[in-house]
């Protein structure tokens, strides 16, 4: 299993992909260039605030830059009269899940077609019986 990147490492490698030295990433975000140093190897907790900082200069959401170089990992629970029976790691890239969410829309949207088919063929099934009995 491959092991998963620190905020930090997340921040350097995005930080190398723009271009951007130490000391640019620092001056933008308007601290010191040993400070900044001291988040890309995490010897620093960062807070929420500089986070959305460094995403900014970076040019993306936070989400993204928390997200990067990772598939989203979701974890289902299966629950239960709320105790938990059973639970399962699914990974799952982006574009998986749009894909799958496109699919169940259809299918959704299919359904509601043939349910609606159906009701139009039961209403004529009605009428025309109801018709049959009056004569």
């Amino acid at each position: 299993m491959a092991t998963l990147m620190t905020i930090g490492e997340k921040i350097r490698s995005l930080r190398a992909i723009k271009g951007y030295s130490q000391e640019t990433m620092a001056d933008l975000i308007g601290i010191s260039s040993i400070a900044y140093s001291n988040i890309e190897r995490n010897k620093t907790d960062i807070s929420h605030s500089r986070l959305e900082q460094i995403a900014k200069v970076l040019g993306m959401d936070l989400i993204s830059l928390l997200s990067h170089g990772e598939q989203i990992a979701n974890i289902f629970s299966n629950c239960t009269n709320n105790n938990v029976v059973g639970t399962g790691n699914i990974v799952y890239s982006e574009q998986e899940l749009r894909h799958q969410l496109e699919k169940a829309n259809l299918t959704i949207a299919l359904l509601t077609s043939e349910k609606n088919k159906a009701e139009m063929e039961a209403n004529y099934w009605k009428e025309k019986y109801t018709h049959e009995q009056k004569s």
